[in-house]
């Protein structure tokens, strides 16, 4: 049916964007749909307004930037000139206090590493004929750390097998090698460390390690006698003393260095092992000697126990 011509159709187009807009409240590209390579309405809308706007983000952004800038290199320079004015030499008054209060860690070592292990006199003794005894006195001055020792003895012409020894914590003994084959006396005798190792003792195991040792290291001698052969009918110089154990503690080997004086001159060292040495023990020890210009008037029986090793301890009743 032909469409009356006094009435407006509904799907007449609008002449303009505006009329449209106007009548109906509605943006005409609103109604666009796109393609799916084209660009959306939303995507359009952002584009213009970015034209419409870009000069003026850019003043904003450079604004921004301009007073960014200005807020830090100001803060930079006036940190920069208050340190030069009073943070520099706040700085060199803060530098001598800390030379002049810095702790002297030469002295407070002790409690980091281990001391040297002290070395002297080291000398050769006739242990009869043909044989040589060498001996150097050593000591361990460090409260906390125990040394085990390998060493040897070199002089001229030669040197000693090597052999180890320990010490405990404040400790000293002689270090020695006996009954050495030689025909020749030695000269310009020194005593060589091959090796040496440390270990410290926990202090919570071990609180006191000065009152440890002297309650395990009680030992007494007395009644020292000394004969030389040629006053009595032994074909050997006789030593002869008496050994207690004064303290708790039994040894199922207790092991010392006999150091044998001629007033206060070392004239000797003699080793001594006592087998099963219980808590109150008293031994008769009698030593011989080869005749030789040998000479004692004193000795010191020193313990070379490794108190700290539970295996060397007798248990009470055996």
């Amino acid at each position: 049916m032909p469409l009356d011509s006094h009435k407006e159709s509904a799907f007449r187009p609008v002449s303009g964007r505006a009329e449209f807009q106007k009548k109906t409240g509605k943006d005409l590209a609103a109604l666009y749909r796109p393609a799916s390579e084209d660009l959306s309405y939303r995507r359009l809308r952002f584009a213009e307004w970015y034209l419409r706007h870009k000069i003026l983000l850019q003043k904003i952004g450079v604004g921004f930037l301009i007073l960014w800038s200005a807020v830090t290199i100001g803060y930079s320079s006036f940190r920069w000139g208050e340190y030069l004015f009073f943070g520099y030499w706040q700085d060199l008054d803060l530098i001598e206090k800390q030379i002049t209060e810095f702790p002297n860690y030469t002295q407070t070592q002790r409690g980091y590493r281990a001391e040297e292990l002290l070395v002297k006199h080291p000398q050769a003794f006739r242990a009869g004929p043909g044989k040589v005894d060498f001996v150097a006195e050593a000591a361990n001055p460090n409260e906390r750390w125990m040394a085990r020792v390998r060493y040897k003895f070199v002089f001229g012409g030669g040197e000693t097998d090597a052999f180890e020894t320990s010490f405990l914590p404040q400790s000293s003994h002689p270090i020695a090698v006996f009954g050495y084959e030689s025909d020749i006396f030695p000269t310009g005798v020194r005593l060589e460390i091959v090796d040496m190792s440390w270990r410290r003792l926990d202090a919570h195991a071990v609180p006191d390690v000065g009152a440890f040792l002297s309650e395990r290291l009680m030992f007494g001698v007395e009644d020292v006698r000394f004969t030389r052969a040629e006053r009595s009918e032994l074909p050997t110089d006789q030593l002869r003393f008496t050994l207690s154990n004064n303290s708790a503690y039994g040894y199922w080997q207790a092991l010392f260095s006999v150091v044998l004086f001629d007033g206060d001159i070392l004239s000797g060292v003699v080793p001594l092992t006592l087998e099963q040495f219980r808590s109150g023990d008293i031994r008769e020890i009698d030593l011989r000697f080869i005749p030789d210009s040998l000479s004692v008037t004193d000795i010191q029986a020193i313990p070379l126990i490794d108190v700290f090793d539970s295996s060397v301890y007798m248990e009470p009743g055996e």
